[in-house]
């Protein structure tokens, strides 16, 4: 690596053969001469302010520069500086520039996609957090900060026992650790509470990814299914008050799916036929509960009824496989 001496006087007094190979300049175009007699008047100020900032401190400072390298490519150094005492008593700056463009391109590579992976989180609707091993929040995209009501600089690096209440930081970090020691996807549908205190629904998945270095993190994300779930409850409530109709009614009433299996029947149908009316029928279809004559009679009439989505209105003896007529 190039490396350089400088006196308080701001003179070159040692360069390495790499220096001097990196300036294009022969040792004897570099020694005893200043940054002013080879950089730019604005360089030279600056390199002038951070060797005197070196002599003030004895610390050593370190920063990465532009530089334009001899082939005439861009590249980036980290410059190091470090004051040390000569034998002869002389103060002096010992520099070292370690060329770190791979470096800076990678660094510039990775914040790239940092920067894309977060546009892309923030963007997705569906809440997502990433957590790392001791639980503290990695990633938090836009819709699950939102769902929370929280900033996110006040959440990255924190746990869910700092910013949720305790139960649910408790059931939450319970979970957690269960992913991570079986590191198998996880998805479970629960109720939560939104945060103007509605209660919602939603399907809420956890797994563990394992990194190229060995980490762990732990991803979630929560879908809203609420209106789903409405819906689901209020076809329930209709379908129970369907049958509650049907079995209300005192005649016989049986619907049938495609393949003539029943679909619904009304205990008043069992009665009629001898059956016990708590009779468990799902799956059931005419052979199981008539005799052979009255099912093959019941099959015609239903194929013709698929056939034209027309109505029937018969009156004829049905035989129960029961022998009840």
């Amino acid at each position: 690596h190039p490396v350089f001496v400088k006196d308080r006087d701001h003179r070159f007094v040692v360069v390495n053969r790499a220096f001097s190979e990196a300036w294009a300049l022969p040792r004897s175009a570099i020694l005893g001469h200043c940054d002013a007699d080879l950089i730019s008047p604005d360089g030279a100020r600056h390199a002038y302010a951070e060797d005197d900032r070196v002599f003030a401190s004895a610390a050593p400072i370190s920063r990465e520069i532009p530089m334009r390298l001899p082939d005439g490519v861009g590249g980036w150094v980290l410059v190091v500086k470090q004051a040390v005492r000569l034998a002869d008593g002389r103060d002096c700056v010992v520099g070292v520039s370690i060329p770190v463009s791979e470096l800076k391109a990678a660094q510039q590579r990775a914040e790239a996609s940092e920067r894309l992976l977060s546009q892309v989180l923030n963007a997705t609707p569906i809440p997502v957090v990433v957590k790392d091993e001791s639980l503290r929040w990695v990633i938090a995209n836009d819709a699950y900060l939102e769902v929370l009501g929280l900033a996110r600089e006040d959440a990255i690096g924190r746990t869910d026992a700092e910013l949720l209440d305790a139960a649910d930081a408790e059931r939450f970090a319970d979970e957690d650790r269960r992913v991570l020691g079986s590191e198998e996807a996880r998805a479970v549908e629960e109720m939560f509470r939104r945060r103007d205190g509605s209660e919602a629904w939603r399907i809420k998945t956890k797994r563990a990814l394992r990194l190229d270095d060995g980490r762990r993190l732990i991803i979630a994300t929560g879908f809203d299914i609420t209106a789903r779930k409405e819906a689901e409850l209020e076809l329930a409530r209709q379908r129970a008050f369907l049958d509650m109709v049907l079995q209300s009614i005192p005649v016989g009433v049986i619907v049938k799916d495609e393949a003539s299996r029943y679909l619904l029947i009304n205990p008043e149908m069992l009665r009629m036929g001898g059956y016990d009316p708590a009779l468990p029928w799902q799956g059931l279809g005419d052979s199981d509960l008539f005799a052979q004559s009255s099912v093959q009679r019941s099959a015609a009439q239903d194929d013709v009824l698929r056939e034209t989505l027309g109505e029937a209105q018969l009156e004829e003896e049905y035989e129960f496989a029961t022998g009840v007529r």
